[in-house]
């Protein structure tokens, strides 16, 4: 968005499915260790499909096969601490803690505003992440005022 908006894109809103990777409780590791291992920066859904490869692997131990008619249903009985945050399905199928996470670009960036839905935890990290980057913001505008006085 900020790509193709440019200037224009300042104060827009966007929002996505899931947390943004510094907000999942274990992202910033799968941050660091990711590039290590595929020697690639980490892609916006990467940590999503490592998720779901496990929760495929672990249907399939618990189902004790590879037959997709076997291990499916046991989809439904997954409880997994994943990257993206605790992952559990209802009875329909859905993510029992999904999220949408809502954006603003400022100054070409992408900042968190807020997170819709998601676990307690994330929410709180997201809360712990606002507070440090206002006072990051506010550290900044006070070095700049004192950098220009006399």
């Amino acid at each position: 968005m900020t790509k193709v908006g440019g200037e224009g894109a300042q104060g827009a809103f966007c929002s996505q499915t899931g947390l943004a990777l510094e907000k999942m409780p274990k992202g910033p590791e799968f941050a660091k260790r990711y590039p290590e291992k595929f020697n690639a920066p980490v892609q916006i859904y990467s940590p999503y499909s490592y998720d779901a490869v496990h929760v495929l692997v672990g249907a399939m131990v618990r189902a004790g096969s590879t037959d997709p008619a076997k291990y499916l249903p046991e989809i439904r009985n997954t409880s997994l601490d994943g990257v993206s945050g605790r992952i559990e399905f209802d009875e329909k199928g859905d993510l029992r803690q999904g999220a949408v996470t809502v954006y603003q670009v400022v100054n070409g960036k992408h900042e968190v505003r807020e997170i819709v839905g998601g676990s307690p935890i994330a929410k709180a990290a997201a809360a712990v992440q606002a507070g440090v980057d206002a006072a990051k913001q506010a550290g900044d505008s006070a070095a700049k005022a004192l950098s220009t006085q006399p």
